[in-house]
C-alpha cells in the first residue's frame, strides 16, 4: 500500500486583525481495506485565546484510478467482461459535530473482450485482457462556523486527524479458466481553511459568496422569514428583498 503526505502551508493575510489560513496536504494511498491512513493536520492556534476560529473550510480534490485484468489459462478463445467500482472516503473523526464524510463512491462496467488461447506467456499478448486504466475524480468542498458548529477540535497547538480510506471492488468474469486482478490507487489534496473573519452574505452555506448566492435570493425573492429563518434573508430584516440581492453582489467573491 502507499502512502505519502507532503505537508504545504500558506497564509493570507487580510484586513486588520483578520486573516485567512490554508494547509495543505498531498496524499496517495493504495487500497486500504477498509482501515484508515491518518494525515496529522496543524490546528488553528488561537494564540491564547487572542483570536477566534470562525470559519473552517475544507476540501477534498482527489482521483481515484483503477484497472482490472484477466490471463487466459486454456486452449481456446473467451470472452472476458469486468467492472469496477471505488470507494474514496476522507473524514475528520474528532469534529464529530462537522457533517464532512466526504464519500466518493464510483463505478464503470467495460465492454467485453475476446481473449485468444494462452500463448504462455503472463502479462502480454492476444490471450491477456486489460480494462482501463480508468480515472474516477474526486471533488467536494465543505465548511461549518463557529454560530453553529463546535470547531474545538481544530483549535490548539497540535494536530487534528484526517483519515482517509480506499476500498475497490473488482468483478472480472471470463468464459475460460483464467487469471484475474486489479488494483486501485488514489491521490490528491486535502485542503483546509481556518478563517477569522465571518463571511458575510452567504446564502447558501458554503462559505463562499459567488453566483449561486444571487441566485438563491433571487429565486427566494419576497420570501417573508419572520417565523421561521431564510438563509437568502443575509441581512435578517426578516424578507428576502432587494437588500439582501445587494448585500450578495458587494460581497461577492469574498
Amino acid at each position: 500500500m502507499k502512502r505519502h503526505m507532503t505537508l504545504v502551508m500558506s497564509t493570507a493575510l487580510l484586513t486588520g486583525a483578520t486573516f485567512a489560513e490554508t494547509i495543505e496536504v498531498p496524499f496517495e494511498t493504495g487500497l486500504t481495506f477498509g482501515k484508515p491512513v491518518i494525515f496529522d493536520i496543524p490546528q488553528f492556534d488561537d494564540l491564547g485565546g487572542t483570536r477566534e476560529l470562525l470559519v473552517v473550510t475544507l476540501e477534498v480534490d482527489a482521483v481515484t484510478t483503477g484497472e482490472a485484468s484477466a490471463e487466459n489459462l486454456a486452449g481456446g478463445t473467451g470472452s472476458v467482461s469486468a467492472s469496477l467500482q471505488s470507494d474514496l472516503r476522507v473524514e475528520f473523526p474528532a469534529a464529530t459535530e462537522l457533517p464532512l464524510t466526504m464519500p466518493c463512491i464510483d463505478s464503470i462496467t467495460y465492454p467485453n473482450q475476446m481473449v485468444g488461447p494462452s500463448d504462455g506467456t503472463f502479462g502480454s499478448g492476444p490471450d491477456f485482457a486489460v480494462f482501463g486504466p480508468t480515472e474516477f475524480p474526486c471533488v467536494f468542498s465543505e465548511c461549518a462556523s463557529s454560530d453553529e458548529t463546535d470547531l474545538s477540535p481544530f483549535v490548539g497547538t497540535g494536530t487534528v486527524p484526517a483519515s482517509v480510506t480506499l476500498d475497490g471492488n473488482v468483478n472480472v468474469t471470463c468464459g475460460c479458466p483464467a487469471l484475474t486482478g486489479g488494483d486501485f490507487e488514489a491521490s490528491g489534496i486535502i485542503r483546509i481553511t481556518y478563517s477569522t473573519k465571518p463571511v458575510a452574505a452567504d446564502a447558501t452555506g458554503d462559505c463562499r459568496v459567488n453566483v449561486d448566492d444571487i441566485l438563491a435570493v433571487i429565486n427566494a425573492f419576497g420570501d417573508l422569514c419572520i417565523q421561521a429563518p431564510c438563509p437568502e434573508d443575509v441581512n435578517d430584516n426578516g424578507v428576502v428583498n432587494i437588500d439582501d440581492l445587494l448585500a450578495v453582489i458587494n460581497s461577492f467573491q469574498l
